[in-house]
């Protein structure tokens, strides 16, 4: 059983936190969200609501049920019990049916009707900050008021791990500091103890909803960028493969009357959202992508695949102080070998690329080349070797039938030869000399 305690707000060193003691099995730990004290208003302490779906996949994972002291909005409550749990455990029989026990409330608290997306400087969050601008948006609503960066779990995959956590998440804030003041928008900045807790097995989506609804009274609107496009959609070993591929179902789920969550992008595959962005200014200057570095390497995949999308779009110049450009064009091979190998473990984004050189008609041999890459992953090409060994092991059993006809055939022409012989005059005479000798 897990126990979630109620929420409160305390300060620490000029920072708000809101809090709460989480008991697991009987040992308590202390999760807590924090941000700087002017935001310390939006703080929700009122309900369960980021507590609760920042424990639900652990829960589900680890046989627990969850008790919320303090209530929990209803139609989240609904969307959690009726729609999203039983949905995640009919596609996997691994996980837990969780039961929810608390008491739950439709009360209203109100926002600020902030809308809100994050802000690394990779592809996603700025195809989703410059179509959610106000002077360059061409929708009704929602337009982007704020942007957010959190410490949920974001810093800590192997590459990063190994360049230091502290050092890649320092330099990933000062970044979005930067882009933040050119693009003229307030960076609400946090960090929380939620990876150290809960956060494991790719669950990254319901750690980035945790500290958006840790913030619920600010936000009316908040916009995730789209790891992957809608077409990708799979819950197919979905606690191995991790809620990016399923975050259009997670986020609808955790959307209420109050705080509606989108999943920005889903329409486009990454090298559209690509095109969308690259002759903005600002990601002129602060593009970044990279797993590794604190700049863009140009060896880990998401720079490979970022110099290999500008490639594609006649935009390598562009970008020329942020990639390493030069080394790309002398080493093309070395890419276009990484692709060879990315596109049989079926890499999306590497099919992505394949598409769109395809498509724009780059480098023509090297998608021949592809081509039969991709032929190969099909079930139809598998039917069609077995089809090919079929028809070769048939060929093969016709031979040795006609050998066998042959054999037989030649046996009996023997065999007539020795009835002819012990049947004939001569070998009759000749008897009683054999018996003799």
């Amino acid at each position: 059983m897990i126990i979630i305690q109620q929420p409160k707000i305390i300060q620490l060193n000029g920072k708000s936190r809101l809090v709460a003691d989480i008991d697991i099995d009987g040992e308590c730990k202390t999760l807590w969200f924090e941000t700087d004290e002017e935001y310390e208003k939006y703080l929700c302490y009122e309900r369960s609501d980021a507590f609760l779906v920042g424990a639900l996949p652990f829960a589900m994972r680890n046989n627990h049920d969850i008790k919320c002291i303090a209530p929990v909005t209803e139609e989240l409550l609904y969307n959690l019990e009726q729609h999203l749990i039983p949905t995640l455990c009919q596609t996997d029989s691994s996980v837990y049916r969780t039961s929810i026990i608390t008491e739950y409330t439709s009360e209203l608290l109100g926002n600020h009707g902030g809308v809100g997306t994050a802000m690394s400087g990779g592809v996603d969050s700025f195809y989703t900050t410059i179509t959610h601008l106000k002077d360059l948006n061409t929708h009704t609503h929602p337009v982007l008021t704020h942007f957010f960066i959190s410490n949920v779990g974001n810093f800590h995959n192997k590459s990063r791990k190994k360049y230091g956590v502290q050092r890649s998440k320092k330099e990933t804030y000062e970044l979005a500091e930067k882009i933040a003041e050119d693009i003229g928008l307030p960076l609400i900045e946090t960090d929380s103890n939620f990876k150290d807790i809960f956060l494991g097995g790719k669950q990254i989506v319901y750690a980035i909803a945790f500290a958006v609804m840790a913030m619920r009274k600010l936000w009316k609107v908040y916009l995730l960028p789209a790891s992957y496009d809608y077409g990708k959609f799979s819950l197919n070993q979905h606690t191995q493969k991790g809620s990016e591929y399923y975050a259009l179902l997670l986020l609808n789920c955790f959307s209420t009357q109050e705080l509606r969550f989108y999943c920005d992008g889903g329409p486009l595959d990454r090298i559209e959202r690509t095109a969308a962005i690259v002759d903005f200014p600002t990601v002129k200057k602060y593009l970044y992508v990279c797993w590794v570095k604190g700049k863009n390497c140009g060896h880990c995949g998401k720079c490979r695949r970022t110099i290999m999308a500008l490639d594609i779009l006649e935009k390598l110049d562009d970008y020329k102080e942020l990639f390493p450009i030069e080394y790309y064009k002398r080493h093309l091979k070395d890419y276009f070998a990484w692709l060879e190998r990315r596109i049989p473990e079926d890499d999306k984004f590497a099919l992505d690329i394949y598409k769109h050189m395809r498509k724009n008609g780059k480098y023509p041999e090297i998608v021949k080349k592809l081509e039969v890459l991709i032929e190969k992953m099909s079930p139809l090409y598998e039917l069609q070797q077995e089809r090919i060994k079929l028809k070769t092991t048939e060929s093969k059993l016709n031979e040795l039938r006609i050998k066998l006809k042959l054999t037989i055939k030649r046996m009996d022409s023997q065999k007539v030869k020795i009835n002819s012989l012990y049947n004939s005059r001569s070998w009759r005479i000749t008897k009683p000399l054999r018996i003799l000798k």
